[in-house]
């Protein structure tokens, strides 16, 4: 672990500064995409940003809630191939369930608010992370990924997209610095306030239940101290995901915790036309034939994602050449962007954006070897394992075109990047900086006595 971790908590005490710094840059950004402040214009087309013409999916079934009050979707390419509405699992109900509140509340001005709630999600975010690098990996490192994180060019659109990557942001946030706390003082209420933020996180990003995965690891290297805690946590959890459950259990009679979207995503993956990605060459999406959907007429979602499924299985079987290579491409691409690599002509913010990326993975994969030969925690093994499976559920079936899926873990790649950052430089250099700006703060201990 770094030599300045028993410095003075750097990033608690200019809490509210570095929280003001976020906040005013995610709303210069706000205006900035709105097309009240130009000058950032250009590098939206490069971001996650341009993909916020139409209608998402969350937006309509937020929408659905307010006017049917149910969780109903009318036709989609991806879960109901009829024009009625039907109830879904296709989708995680945390988003819908957010947007849907605020139309409620705020019929007229919905996406205006949603934007400024979302600034809010990523400033708190942003110290929150911070928080918790300090704690990792001292003041050093925790002052360069925040610079990193109000910096970015991709989490500077995430409060913009009506999607659930800012929310999901701020609640890995807290599940990490509460994850933390649980660690140090291994109580049981912190054990209880993580199942909860948790089981929250699942409901808006699914993806995560790769860290869940990724425990035992953590329970090997940590030991059996933990275990009661963790079925505490585990408990917990359980409580808050058994509603959404049980209401999926009554409408398809199966056993869905978080959502039915995974064979189907399987299969656009796993199929005669896969590439990596969603789309074909020409743009059109990867979808069943006429074939396919005959054999499908009158199959619920959840049995069109069992049919799929089968389907993917047997062109695995039949071509495991194809399937390695394809799975092999969408490990790259998830990491490093489709877009950037498989566009015939890139404009200038586009390979600027392309160049950062590509920086931003080198330096976080550099950081996490550093990290688990460094700093051979439990906290470790489990943070790079849980990225690792995160990474590798998506690599099983296709990218995004840009950073959407991969913008989750962004605060956790620039975590580690800003590590290989202040050890390759010299975490000397890093420490007098942290130190002089701790020492312009007043003095004011932390939780933990530092």
């Amino acid at each position: 672990m770094s030599s300045d971790v028993a410095s003075p908590s750097l990033l608690r005490k200019r809490g509210w500064v570095l929280f003001s710094v976020a906040l005013l840059t995610r709303l210069l950004l706000l205006m900035a995409f709105n097309g009240q402040w130009a000058v950032l214009g250009p590098f939206a087309t490069g971001t996650v940003a341009a993909g916020m013409s139409g209608e998402p999916d969350d937006v309509v079934l937020a929408r659905n809630l307010v006017r049917e009050h149910r969780y109903v979707i009318g036709y989609s390419v991806d879960a109901n191939p009829t024009p009625e509405l039907r109830k879904t699992a296709f989708w995680s109900p945390g988003t819908p369930v957010f947007y849907a509140a605020v139309q409620w509340l705020f019929p007229e001005k919905a996406s205006l608010v949603i934007q400024l709630i979302q600034s809010l999600f990523l400033s708190v975010a942003f110290v929150l992370f911070a928080v918790f690098f300090e704690s990792w990996f001292g003041p050093s490192t925790a002052l360069v990924s925040y610079g990193f994180m109000v910096l970015s060019p991709f989490l500077g659109v995430a409060h913009l997209t009506f999607n659930n990557t800012a929310a999901t942001v701020f609640l890995a946030a807290m599940f990490f610095f509460l994850f933390d706390r649980w660690l140090r003082n291994a109580r049981p209420v912190d054990a209880v306030c993580v199942g909860s933020v948790f089981g929250v996180l699942l409901l808006f990003n699914a993806s995560y239940v790769s860290f869940v995965i990724g425990f035992p690891l953590f329970l090997w290297v940590r030991g059996r101290s933990y275990w009661k805690q963790v079925a505490l946590a585990a408990g917990v959890l359980t409580i808050v995901l058994l509603p959404w459950t049980v209401r999926n259990y009554a409408v398809f009679q199966r056993f869905i915790p978080l959502r039915s979207a995974y064979q189907s995503v399987f299969w656009v993956g796993n199929n005669p036309l896969s590439n990596g990605y969603c789309r074909l060459p020409d743009g059109q999406r990867i979808l069943p034939d006429a074939g396919l959907e005959r054999r499908m007429e009158g199959m619920n979602e959840v049995q069109r994602g069992d049919f799929l499924f089968r389907d993917a299985i047997g062109f695995i079987r039949e071509n495991p050449g194809a399937f390695i290579s394809l799975r092999v491409k969408t490990w790259f691409y998830f990491w490093t962007t489709y877009g950037y690599w498989n566009s015939p002509r890139l404009s200038m913010p586009r390979k600027a954006l392309w160049g950062v990326t590509l920086l931003m993975i080198a330096l976080s994969l550099c950081g996490g070897v550093l990290a688990l030969i460094r700093n051979r925690s439990a906290q470790t093994v489990f943070i790079v394992s849980g990225m690792v499976l995160f990474g590798l559920s998506y690599a099983l079936c296709h990218a995004d075109v840009y950073e959407r899926y991969r913008l989750s873990l962004d605060p956790l790649l620039l975590g580690f990047a800003a590590y290989a950052l202040t050890v390759f430089s010299g975490e000397g250099r890093w420490k007098k900086l942290s130190d002089m700006i701790g020492r312009s703060a007043p003095a004011r201990e932390d939780s933990s006595g530092r």
